[in-house]
């Protein structure tokens, strides 16, 4: 298998994030403490879950912009963090708050997202009952690192998002690297739909060119090099 699924698990500062992590894995693989900011650099552990290897990344806690003084290190992290969410395969976003579990601007662009509600452990009845009744069901998985609940469903909607996408494609299976080159194609056609429709001849021959080198790494052939050089050739891009 050309790699494994990048699963990354991310949040706002506090969460739980990286007590899941080593719940989900069974390895105390990243550092606990009651303190914020605890994790800086990205920690990855390995997991296989039905032949396919994940590979969970937990990432520094999230703050929405000009939320108080940060220190350098704090912005420096929690930018890795953003760069990690734009490229992961699946998030698995964790709040330790029922008000947090909708849509949130820190998450970006990415479309396979699952959401967490870690610590529910703590959650008096009401409130449980009262996101019973919100929710539907396949909105969020609660979960407690402290006392296992919620870790088995967790990982069951895991595979479930992942059968949903490398699911058979009329029978043929799709590997990861095929994926990511369809995700890849897909974002590098819309760009160049908006190009063409603002009559930017230039942008469109770059989007162009990302395009052909994802059909490439689909194919797995490199694109062709005399096909790049006459886009740019045409399109005098960059002179």
């Amino acid at each position: 298998m050309d790699g494994g699924i990048e699963t990354v698990i991310a949040g706002r500062p506090n969460v739980g994030k990286s007590s899941l992590m080593n719940a989900i894995t069974g390895k105390r693989t990243s550092i606990v403490t009651d303190e914020p900011g605890t994790t800086r650099d990205v920690v990855r552990s390995s997991l296989v879950l039905n032949g396919h290897r994940l590979e969970f990344v937990d990432t520094a806690g999230i703050e929405a912009e000009h939320q108080g003084p940060e220190k350098k290190a704090d912005q420096l992290a929690a930018r890795l963090a953003r760069e990690q969410i734009e490229r992961g395969d699946l998030v698995l976003w964790v709040t330790d708050r029922p008000e947090d579990l909708g849509d949130s601007p820190l998450l970006g662009r990415t479309t396979r997202v699952i959401r967490v509600l870690s610590k529910c452990d703590l959650l008096d009845p009401l409130t449980r009952q009262r996101l019973i009744a919100e929710h539907r069901p396949s909105a969020f998985v609660a979960t407690s690192a402290s006392t296992g609940e919620g870790i088995d469903s967790l990982l069951h909607a895991v595979q479930s998002e992942i059968d949903r996408w490398l699911g058979p494609a009329d029978g043929i299976p799709v590997s990861v690297r095929q994926a990511r080159s369809c995700r890849l194609l897909d974002q590098a056609m819309g760009k160049l739909q908006e190009s063409l429709d603002n009559h930017m001849l230039e942008l469109a021959a770059i989007d162009l060119r990302d395009a052909l080198r994802a059909v490439g790494q689909l194919l797995g052939q490199d694109t062709e090099p005399d096909v790049l050089a006459r886009i740019f050739e045409e399109f005098c891009v960059g002179k």
